[in-house]
């Protein structure tokens, strides 16, 4: 960045990637001032409508969000929306994800009803521009069945985790992350149903995968096992809850009890120098972005793979604490595909 001259910094696209790596690695404080660098000079020589400055907007309302910044980020995220609307059209794949990226912000501020719309055109719009079977599109399915049942509307969600769930294990895989995800989702809609026998084997199956793929201790695995030790609560099985958290003793490990966590996406666009373009199924393809990590350290707005996790808040667990305490509510926890999408 140094060597750059000062005429060039602003457009280079340098700022914004040095700027998400550092957001990626959780050091948000010190991209903030690249991010805001990166999109003052495009605004500057580009002009607010080009497509670069309107990347640039979404990568900071990103960092913003991250940062529980909700104010500052929405008008950031809305002037991103209404310029792509007027330059790239309601159907292009960046308008469709400044559609769904608003919508998280949305719904993160318990804005549910307009989240909904938007979850909605942005799903229309995808199943149109990419087609019924795309990640992206699977994706977004997943995001609107979770304002779905944040709503309460568990009989709309349900056939939307259904589809992205059997849309993930044809493109994905079985043991792909954004499969068990789906899994772990789908399995806490219908805990909330009551439909307890089929959730039990869809949290299993899910966290036999994420052992294998993530590893036992990671924090995808940690929050299903959490999920997982919720439901065997619900059945009065304890003595298979205690057996799961009990373990979960280590520091900064997930708690076994408490509110869960869902998978949402949160798509993100190309970053780039010039126009940004659609990334290819799989590489460049939809991530989720974890609304519960309540915004720290989520995924940047810009970049390539699909990313999956868990976000339940980190703490200390004490199991023989929380267990005297039997009257206060237990959550699960959807696991948030709160991927960000990446095209």
């Amino acid at each position: 960045l140094a060597a750059l001259p000062a005429a060039e910094r602003g457009t280079s696209g340098l700022l914004d990637r040095v700027g998400r790596l550092l957001q990626d690695q959780g050091k948000l404080g010190e991209a903030e001032p690249l991010l805001r660098a990166a999109l003052e000079g495009r605004r500057e020589v580009l002009g607010e409508r080009h497509p670069n400055s309107l990347t640039s907007m979404d990568n900071l309302a990103l960092l913003l969000r991250a940062q529980g910044k909700l104010g500052e980020a929405e008008p950031l995220y809305r002037a991103a929306l209404e310029g792509r609307r007027e330059v790239r059209g309601e159907r292009h794949p960046d308008t469709l994800l400044s559609m769904n990226n608003l919508a998280l912000l949305l719904q993160n501020q318990g804005k549910l009803g307009e989240a909904e719309l938007l979850y909605r055109a942005a799903l229309e719009g995808l199943r149109e521009v990419w087609g019924e079977r795309h990640p992206n599109t699977l994706a977004s399915m997943g995001n609107l069945a979770g304002v779905l049942q944040d709503q309460g509307k568990l009989g709309e969600a349900e056939p939307l985790y259904r589809a992205a769930l059997e849309g993930r294990r044809e493109v994905r895989g079985e043991q792909h992350p954004d499969t068990l995800l789906s899994m772990n989702n789908l399995a806490l809609l219908l805990q909330n149903h009551g439909k307890l026998g089929e959730a039990e084997l869809l949290y299993r199956a899910a966290l036999e995968g994420l052992r294998e793929v993530r590893g036992e201790r990671h924090p995808d695995t940690l929050a299903l096992m959490n999920n997982l030790a919720m439901l065997l609560k619900a059945q009065g099985k304890l003595g298979g809850r205690r057996s799961l958290c009990s373990a979960r003793r280590w520091r900064g490990s997930k708690r076994c009890w408490g509110s869960g966590t869902r998978a949402h996406a949160h798509l993100d666009g190309q970053p780039g120098d010039a126009a940004e373009g659609p990334g290819q199924a799989g590489g460049g393809g939809a991530a989720v972005a974890c609304s519960a990590r309540r915004w720290r350290g989520s995924k940047r707005c810009g970049g390539s793979g699909t990313r999956k996790y868990l976000g339940c808040g980190r703490q200390r667990y004490d199991y023989e604490k929380d267990f005297k305490r039997k009257k206060k509510a237990d959550t699960n926890k959807t696991l948030d595909g709160d991927h960000a999408v990446y095209w």
